[in-house]
């Protein structure tokens, strides 16, 4: 009886990178980029760029890093942070800071400058068209 002889063939391509996603999903969520995350864990970006799987859950953990942070910061509002205070009311209820400036005489009298006003007044300036706008001020 002859013997068999079993050809193994030889693999083609490089071997296969293992990625360790469950390190991937803690990375995201403390906002790590993708380059960050490549560099820690000693893959390429390319490498990581196209892999959906990776792609997935780096945008998962992003999002979870995210509610974190939106937590952290009404905790800080709630316990009366007058900074996150007003930064969150600048966010989420369009509250903005006064862009009128005063400035008063030396009689005393003050003169309001409306400073978005006259920044539209300077706005050709910096449009591609470069034309003038009408100026309906009357000044």
């Amino acid at each position: 009886m002859a013997e068999k002889i079993e050809i193994i063939p030889n693999p083609v391509g490089r071997p296969r990178i293992e990625i360790d996603y469950e390190q991937t999903e803690k990375l995201s969520s403390i906002l790590c980029t993708q380059a960050e995350i490549a560099a820690v864990i000693g893959v390429s970006l390319s490498t990581l760029e196209h892999d959906q799987k990776f792609l997935r859950i780096h945008q998962k953990g992003l999002e979870i890093g995210r509610a974190s942070v939106r937590r952290m910061q009404y905790k800080s509002a709630e316990g009366g942070n007058p900074t996150m205070l007003i930064w969150l009311g600048k966010q989420y209820l369009d509250q903005k800071d006064q862009k009128n400036t005063e400035i008063s005489t030396p009689e005393g009298k003050f003169i309001v400058i409306d400073i978005e006003a006259r920044m539209k007044k300077y706005d050709h300036l910096f449009s591609p068209s470069g034309t003038v706008p009408a100026d309906d001020s009357g000044k």
